[in-house]
């Protein structure tokens, strides 16, 4: 979750530099996408039903787990900045 927060803290300093508030909802919208898109990618979303099976057959335990584990980070970093790019594209677009 921590690690979620370097995103939105990115997304502050370069719209503060810049002085463009639009880049706080553009990056941590950004960052919230590329994480969704890696849990989806750990987790098999995007493969068949049978690839899918194919893939947890041939894994060991210790290898799932650790494909869990990087799909349950990804999607605690990118649950801030779903939050704080809502958030930010509400008080900025209106």
């Amino acid at each position: 979750m921590y690690f979620g927060c370097i995103g939105i803290a990115i997304a502050l300093i370069t719209a503060f530099v810049t002085a463009d508030f639009t880049y706080l909802y553009k990056i941590t919208g950004l960052t919230a996408l590329l994480c969704l898109a890696l849990a989806g990618v750990t987790s098999g979303v995007f493969v068949s039903g049978q690839q899918y099976g194919r893939n947890v057959h041939s894994e060991t335990k210790q290898t799932r787990e650790e494909r869990y584990g990087t799909m349950l980070f990804s999607l605690k970093a990118a649950v801030p900045n779903i939050g704080s790019a809502i958030l930010f594209y509400l008080l900025i677009a209106s």
